[in-house]
Parts: C-alpha cells; sequence; structure tokens
C-alpha cells in the first residue's frame, strides 16, 4: 500500500474513533460542537431564569402600581371631599353673616350704651396719690439695701460646712489657711460659692436700684394720666349738671357712643345752640347698604347674588335711617340731662335739574325723653316708629325717600 493509502487509512481510523466515541457518550457532534451546544444549553437556561425573573417582578411592579393608582384615586377623592366641604363651609358663612349684616343694619337701635350717672360721676374720689421719683427714692434706696444684706444673711446661713471643719475653725481660728484649704477642699469651694454669691448680690446693687427707680415711675405716670383723666372728668360732670351746653359737646367727644355708626359708614354732626341739640346724620347709603342679595346653590357648591328687588331696598334703606335715628336719641338721652333733640337724617340726592347729587335731609325728626322711653325697641319697627314724633318724612318703597325741609 502506498503512502497516500496509509495516510488515509490512519486519519479515517482517528475520525471514525471520534464519531464512535460521540456516538456513544455524547451528541454525535464532534467534540468541539458539544462545547458549544454546552454553552448554548446553558445561554438558553440563564434567559428562561431571566425571562422568569423579569415576569415575576413585572407583575409585582402592576400590582403595586394599581395599588398606588388606587391610593391616589383614593387621597384625589379624599381630598376632593374635603375641598367641597370647606367651600360649602365658606359660602355658608359668607351668606350667613351677609343676611346678618342685614338685619343688624335694621336694627342699629337695639344696641345702645348704659346710663350715665353724672352725680356719680361728680362724687367719685380721686385716683390714689402716688409720689415722685424724687420723694421716694430714700425709702426705695433703704428698701434695696435691706433687700441686699437679707440675701447675704441667708447664703450665709445656707453654707453647710463639715463638722470637722467647723471644729478646725474653733481651734485654730484663721490659722493654717493653707493646710485648711488643701484638707478640707468640698468646704472651701461651698464658702468660695458664697462669697461669689454674696458679692454678685451687692454689686447688683446700682441695678436693683435702677429698676426699682423706673417700676415707680411708671405708676407714677399711670397715676398722672388718671388724675388728668379724673379732673377731665369732673370738669365736664360739673358742666353737664350745670347743662352747660359746652359741655355737652365734650361730653359726646370724650364718651363718644355713635363710633360704631361711623364703622358702618355714616358720619354725625353736633350742633349745640339756643340750649337746643341737633345732630346732622349723613347715611352714606352707597357705603352702608347692601345691593344684592346671596343664597347657596347646588347643595352650599355655589353662591348666587341677584339685585335686591328696588322695593326691598328701599325698605331697607328706611328702616337702617329710621333705627339710627332712634339709636341717636337713645344715646343722647342716656348721656345728657336734655328732654328734645332734633336729628336730621340727610342723604345724596339727586337733583334732576343739574344732573348733579347734593346733600338733602330725607329725614327731619324732634324726638322727646318722654315719648322715646315708653318704647320698646325689641318689638317697634324703626320706621313704622317714626310716627311717634314730630318729623318729616317722605317715602315711597318704590321710588324711596323724597327731600324734606327741616323741622321749624
Amino acid at each position: 500500500m502506498s503512502n497516500f493509502g496509509r495516510s488515509l487509512s490512519r486519519e479515517l481510523g482517528k475520525n471514525t474513533g471520534k464519531w464512535m466515541s460521540n456516538a456513544v457518550f455524547g451528541d454525535k457532534h464532534a467534540t468541539p460542537h458539544k462545547f458549544i451546544y454546552n454553552r448554548q444549553v446553558e445561554q438558553r437556561n440563564s434567559e428562561r431564569i431571566q425571562v422568569k425573573e423579569y415576569k415575576s417582578h413585572q407583575k409585582q411592579l402592576e400590582i403595586s402600581r394599581r395599588e398606588n393608582e388606587k391610593e391616589l384615586k383614593r387621597l384625589a377623592n379624599e381630598e376632593a371631599e374635603s375641598q367641597k366641604r370647606l367651600i360649602i363651609g365658606n359660602n355658608k358663612i359668607e351668606v350667613e353673616e351677609h343676611n346678618t349684616y342685614i338685619q343688624v343694619i335694621q336694627s342699629v337701635h337695639k344696641d345702645y350704651s348704659d346710663y350715665v350717672d353724672w352725680n356719680e360721676i361728680v362724687n367719685q374720689d380721686s385716683p390714689k396719690y402716688i409720689q415722685t421719683v424724687k420723694e421716694v427714692s430714700d425709702i426705695i434706696e433703704k428698701k434695696v439695701d435691706r433687700h441686699i444684706e437679707k440675701s447675704v444673711e441667708i447664703y450665709k446661713n445656707e453654707l453647710d460646712l463639715s463638722f470637722c471643719r467647723k471644729l478646725f475653725d474653733k481651734l485654730f481660728k484663721n490659722r493654717f489657711m493653707l493646710i485648711k484649704k488643701l484638707i478640707f477642699a468640698d468646704d472651701y469651694k461651698k464658702e468660695q460659692s458664697m462669697q461669689f454669691k454674696i458679692e454678685e448680690k451687692t454689686n447688683s446693687r446700682e441695678n436693683l436700684m435702677h429698676k426699682k427707680l423706673e417700676e415707680h415711675e411708671e405708676k407714677r405716670e399711670i397715676y398722672e394720666r388718671e388724675l388728668k383723666n379724673h379732673e377731665e372728668l369732673l370738669m365736664v360732670a360739673d358742666g353737664v349738671i350745670e347743662k352747660d351746653l359746652n359741655a355737652f359737646t365734650y361730653a359726646i367727644n370724650l364718651f363718644n357712643p355713635f363710633f360704631d355708626l361711623k364703622e358702618y359708614g355714616s358720619d354725625l354732626s353736633f350742633s349745640v345752640e339756643n340750649n337746643q341739640i341737633s345732630v346732622d346724620f349723613f347715611v352714606h347709603g352707597e357705603e352702608v347698604l347692601p345691593t344684592v342679595s346671596k343664597k347657596t346653590m347646588r347643595n352650599g357648591l355655589e353662591i348666587k347674588e341677584e339685585l335686591i328687588p328696588t322695593s326691598r331696598f328701599n325698605e331697607i334703606y328706611q328702616d337702617y335711617v329710621c333705627s339710627c335715628i332712634l339709636r341717636i336719641a337713645k344715646e343722647s338721652f342716656l348721656l345728657l340731662p336734655i328732654n328734645t333733640i332734633d336729628i336730621n337724617g340727610k342723604s345724596s340726592i339727586l337733583n334732576l335739574a343739574t344732573g348733579n347729587y347734593e346733600e338733602k335731609i330725607i329725614v327731619a325728626v324732634q324726638v322727646e325723653r318722654k315719648i322715646l322711653e315708653k318704647l320698646n325697641f325689641d318689638l317697634l319697627d324703626p320706621s313704622e316708629s317714626m310716627s311717634n314724633f314730630k318729623h318729616n318724612m317722605s317715602f315711597k318703597k318704590t321710588s324711596g325717600f323724597i327731600p324734606v325741609s327741616e323741622l321749624a
């Protein structure tokens, strides 16, 4: 056999052996393919594990997302419900306050001050006298010194030395000081602490004096203000009792019983002439009276505003003006010893001839004390009550007030 034949036989034998080995023990492939195949199997197993973990993780994420969406929806619903309740509550308050305001401006006369007894004021004692700082400086200085001395005595009495130290002091008194400090170190510290407190208290004398003098100065200033007010009040009281008309003006300014009418937006002007008190009451209805009514809708979620009908507006306007007139008269009689008062209610009225608004009298009333005191302020109708007094008033629900003349 030639060399080529022998070589071919050897190669076929080698490959046949490999094939037989793989056929019996392997995957019927050559050895290199086995390694590749094994790597592919491992990779597929790894991928299957990854896919399984991915699906499990995705499922968990989806569950978490749905729970979060439910929670967000629940929180949104709670927030919406809370906001809804807040809106309903605020709307309710707004409407109630608006309606209450309309009722209040129609019943201004029901809220008035207490009676002022000028005779009682005249007999009041003066404020208790408070000495000047100059008058009490020596007394304060002695009090401060006594306070410091007492504090020092307390510090000394609180010093609790050991028995041995007390015995040492008794035997040797002021000798062997260095030995005493070393042997009785704790007692020495206590002594030093006490000495520090004593020095601190003694050094605070100037500050204590300054503080006490300042406190007394404040008391003196309060006393001086109270004394001034007392003397002023006595002067006014004497004048009112003597029916001094200037004192009447001082009394009105001093007690200011009509401040809340100004808060509504109306103004007052007093004049005292010829033994007669007259009051000009400037209504300023555009600042005081509401032009709309309010009510809740959609279960309180919305407020509806509507223009108040002309007839209703004019009715409220008339009640406000007449209620204020009753209040002015009541406050005046409670404050001053007078029997009658003239009150002119004024408002801006359009002058059709000029096209301008002008201050005109819309109600002129002369109120008598004896008649007013008989009226039941809780039940009367302010507008109807004007019929009890001499007055000028022209009013229609459809057109409102018409200017009138002042009472003669």
